[in-house]
C-alpha cells in the first residue's frame, strides 16, 4: 500500500503542495475502487514516459478521466511509451465542472460540442492534442471514437483539498489518428477516400512522389473543409471547364478549402468571423439556429459534421464545394505569419476551448492555440512543379464522380 501511495504521489501532481493532499486523492481513488487504474499508474511511473508526465503535472488544475476497471482491463502495459501517451490523453487541462455539488462534467448539448486540451502533445508540433465531447440522450459522450464507440462519463468526484477533478469513464479513448484515416472512417467522404491513397503527386521537395493522403497528413496546424460525397457529385458536371484554365486554377480551388496555420474548432466560430484561406481569399462564417455556414467567394456551404480531430489538423465536412479560383498570395502569407505568431505566444490553456477576440480580419479574429508548425508553411509556398502535380490531384477530387 505504501508503494502504491508513493507512486500515485509522483504521478498525480508531484509537488510539495499536492503531496500534502495525497491522502485525500488516495482515499477518493480507493473509495471508487479504481484498482486497475492505480496499477496502470504504478507501471508507468518508473518509465521515462511517466517522468515526462510527472513534470507536466507539476502545476495547475486538471481533470483526470479515470478508466473504470472494465475499461482499464483492455489497456496493454507492455509498451510504456504508448501507455504514457494513452494516459496523457486521459488528462484534461483545467476543470470542467460548474462548481456545483456534487461535481459534474459540463458539456454543450448536441449538436454543439465542448473541446479541451489534453496533456498529450503532438509528436510533430509539440502542441496539445484536443478532445471533444457532447451531451446527448441524457449522457455525455466523447466524439471521434472508432466504430462510433459510446464512451461516456459515469460519475465525477472532486478530490478534496486539491485542484483535481476525477471523472470515471467506461471506455479507453482513442488517440487522434491521421487526417487520411479520418477521411476513411467517415461515411460522408468515401468518394474522397477512394482517391487520396491511389493518386501519386510530386512532393514539395520536388524530387519524390507522395499520395494525396500523405500530403494531407503532412500538414500541421490546419483546418480542412472537406466536401461530402453529395457535394462532389452535385458539382462535378459543372466544373470541367476549370481544367482548361491551367493547373494553378485547380490548386487555388483546393487551397480555398484550407486554413493554413490555424486549427479552428467549432467552439471558436462566431457569427461574422472572417479569416483568410491558404489561397489568400476571405472566408466568412455565419452561425444561427440552423447551424454553421461558411462562405468563400460566391459559394456558401453548411458544416454538416464538425470537429473531426486528427493528429495534425481538424476536419469539418461541408455540403458544398467552394468554387473560388481567385487567390491573393500576399494575404495568404500574412495570414499564415499571424497564425504562427499567435500560436508561438500562447501559454498553456486550461478549460474549454472557446472563441476569444484577438483582432480583425486578415490573419485571425479568434484564438487559434492548438496546432501550428512550420509544416503548414508548405501550402502557400509550393513550387510550380508541385502545383502542377497537385492540380492533377485536385482535378480527380473535384471531378471524382465525373471521371468514374
Amino acid at each position: 500500500m505504501f508503494q502504491r501511495i508513493q507512486n500515485l504521489a509522483i504521478l498525480a501532481l508531484a509537488s510539495v503542495s499536492f503531496a500534502q493532499n495525497l491522502s485525500s486523492l488516495s482515499d477518493t481513488l480507493n473509495t471508487e475502487g479504481l484498482t486497475c487504474f492505480l496499477n496502470l499508474t504504478e507501471t508507468l511511473v518508473s518509465s521515462s514516459s511517466g517522468a515526462a508526465l510527472v513534470e507536466a503535472l507539476s502545476n495547475g488544475t486538471y481533470t483526470i478521466l479515470a478508466l473504470s476497471n472494465d475499461a482499464c482491463a483492455s489497456v496493454t502495459t507492455t509498451n510504456e511509451t504508448l501507455l504514457g501517451e494513452v494516459l496523457s490523453y486521459h488528462i484534461l487541462k483545467g476543470r470542467f465542472d460548474d462548481s456545483s455539488s456534487p461535481v459534474n462534467f459540463t458539456s454543450a448539448t448536441s449538436p454543439n460540442h465542448t473541446i479541451g486540451h489534453t496533456l498529450l502533445n503532438g509528436s510533430d508540433d509539440g502542441f496539445p492534442e484536443a478532445l471533444a465531447w457532447t451531451q446527448e440522450n441524457g449522457g455525455i459522450s466523447f466524439l471521434n471514437q472508432p466504430n462510433n464507440a459510446n464512451i461516456s462519463v459515469t460519475k465525477c468526484i472532486a478530490v478534496n483539498g486539491t485542484t483535481i477533478d476525477l471523472c470515471v469513464i467506461n471506455g479507453v479513448l482513442t488517440i487522434p489518428g491521421t487526417t487520411s484515416s479520418a477521411i476513411a472512417a467517415s461515411n460522408n467522404t468515401q468518394s474522397l477516400n477512394g482517391l487520396i491513397d491511389n493518386i501519386s503527386v510530386l512532393s514539395p521537395n520536388g524530387t519524390t512522389n507522395e499520395t494525396l493522403g500523405q500530403f494531407l497528413d503532412g500538414q500541421q496546424g490546419c483546418t480542412i473543409f472537406a466536401p461530402d460525397d453529395t457535394a462532389v457529385s452535385a458539382v462535378s458536371s459543372a466544373l470541367p471547364a476549370l481544367e482548361s484554365n491551367g493547373s494553378t486554377t485547380l490548386v487555388t480551388l483546393i487551397l480555398n478549402h484550407i486554413l493554413n496555420g490555424t486549427t479552428l474548432y467549432s467552439t471558436q466560430i462566431t457569427n461574422g468571423l472572417n479569416l483568410t484561406t491558404a489561397a489568400g481569399e476571405s472566408i466568412t462564417f455565419t452561425t444561427n439556429s440552423t447551424g454553421i455556414f461558411v462562405k468563400v467567394g460566391n459559394t456558401t456551404a453548411q458544416i454538416i459534421q464538425s470537429d473531426i480531430i486528427t493528429s495534425n489538423c481538424v476536419l469539418h465536412i461541408i455540403n458544398n464545394i467552394f468554387v473560388d479560383t481567385n487567390s491573393n498570395p500576399s494575404a495568404a502569407s500574412s495570414a499564415y505569419a499571424s497564425a504562427t505568431s499567435a500560436a508561438a505566444q500562447q501559454t498553456a490553456e486550461t478549460g474549454a476551448i472557446t472563441a476569444t477576440t484577438t483582432g480583425s480580419s486578415g490573419g485571425s479574429s479568434t484564438s487559434t492555440s492548438s496546432s501550428t508548425s512550420n509544416g503548414a508553411e508548405a501550402l502557400p509556398v509550393v513550387s510550380r512543379s508541385y502545383m502542377t502535380a497537385l492540380a492533377t490531384v485536385v482535378s480527380f477530387v473535384v471531378f471524382g464522380a465525373y471521371l468514374v
